[in-house]
């Protein structure tokens, strides 16, 4: 008895402690781009300036804001939409000539910007589910993004992530591959060279991916979550030289999205995981050598189709933002130092939220956060106070 009272004291001085926080629409807010349907988002330096901006991923071109002339209503192709930031939190699409939304393979299912070649540039890649196939748009600083480098990946790449997995000193991408129930992991060869490895068999339908040193050897480690039969995540444990260790742990429901973070502030990475059919964020916190203590459950909202980390007390403790899709709205949960998840409110978004990111977006030193709004084509954006 004495145990819950505690519990409930440190979540009810938690909650009290975020009752003079709270998040503010920007300016501009929601933020309608030139594409349909779009699908993830991410944050970076584009035009390297210094501030913020966005990139995000969208099915298909909207004719009726075509600057190209050449966009129908039959049009395939994918759309990368680049949104200048001005450190206000305020996002501007970038419409200098006629490449903006710029055009990629069709099905453009993930996004991460990173500088790839090492030339201090952010460069963006996509990853397009239905035609096998990773984009990259390298950067100039210009956003003179020209054709996009196409690898191919088999399987349905449906989530990117990269690091220097066989420590090289050049940046490696790898991928989760839906029906191939593996990752692919892509050699980085240094300039705007890639070489495929090889695949590693995971669990059923990966969905997600992870980056983190899980074990404490040094070596970049990789989670994923599987979205289909078994429920599971598979941790693959480096070694290095891009090869890996695989392991499973089973959930009992299906992870849709998967991150990492040390939530319980014991130096140990954690992993946690939004759940659709169960409507629960699942914690598992890091025994600091690749494996991790039973889940634990945490309610989420309805629909949470994916999480990031965020700091909402400006403490170092980190917090989670979670999508809800049929609810059009993100549901914060915080954190109560130790791993411990409370509800704390909503924020409303647009039409069918699927992605969103979090950084400092208007360069005050707290964490905001932008949303990509699939039914309603525009992006949500919330500032941190």
């Amino acid at each position: 008895m004495i145990k819950l009272l505690c519990v409930w004291l440190l979540l009810s001085i938690a909650v009290t402690t975020l009752a003079g926080a709270g998040f503010t629409p920007a300016s501009g807010s929601p933020v309608v781009i030139a594409a349909y349907r779009p699908q993830a988002i991410a944050i970076g330096d584009l035009n390297s300036d210094g501030k913020p901006d966005l990139a995000v991923t969208s099915l298909k071109c909207k004719p009726e804001l075509d600057r190209r002339g050449d966009c129908t209503e039959e049009s395939t192709a994918g759309q990368v939409s680049i949104l200048i930031g001005d450190c206000t939190g305020r996002f501007t699409e970038f419409q200098q000539g006629e490449r903006s939304p710029f055009r990629v393979s069709g099905d453009p299912q993930a996004i991460l910007i990173a500088d790839l070649d090492g030339d201090g540039l952010d460069d963006i890649v996509t990853a397009h589910l239905g035609h096998d196939k990773l984009n990259i748009l390298w950067g100039d600083a210009r956003l003179n993004f020209g054709w996009p480098t196409q690898l191919y990946v088999t399987g349905a790449p449906v989530a990117l992530a990269y690091g220097d997995f066989d420590e090289d000193g050049n940046l490696d991408l790898i991928t989760a591959d839906l029906v191939g129930d593996s990752v692919t992991l892509l050699h980085g060869q240094g300039g705007r060279k890639f070489d495929i490895a090889q695949k590693f068999k995971v669990g059923n339908g990966p969905k997600s991916l992870a980056v983190g040193d899980f074990d404490h050897d040094g070596h970049l480690d990789i989670a994923s979550a599987n979205s289909s039969r078994e429920a599971s995540i598979s941790v693959l444990l480096g070694d290095g030289q891009g090869g890996f260790t695989i392991t499973q742990i089973a959930l009992g429901t299906v992870p849709s999205a998967i991150v990492t973070a040390d939530f319980n502030r014991d130096g140990n990475l954690d992993l946690a995981t939004t759940n659709l059919g169960s409507d629960v964020v699942i914690l598992l916190l890091g025994n600091g050598n690749g494996t991790f203590t039973a889940p634990q459950v945490f309610p989420a909202g309805t629909d949470p189709l994916t999480l990031a980390p965020i700091d909402l007390k400006g403490d170092g403790i980190l917090d989670l933002a979670v999508v809800n899709g049929s609810r059009d709205q993100v549901t914060l949960l915080v954190n109560d130092g130790a791993g411990d998840f409370q509800r704390w409110k909503s924020l409303t978004t647009g039409d069918v939220p699927l992605a969103l990111a979090v950084g400092d977006l208007n360069c005050d030193g707290y964490s905001d956060i932008a949303v990509a709004n699939s039914a309603s084509d525009d992006l949500t954006i919330w500032l941190q106070e």
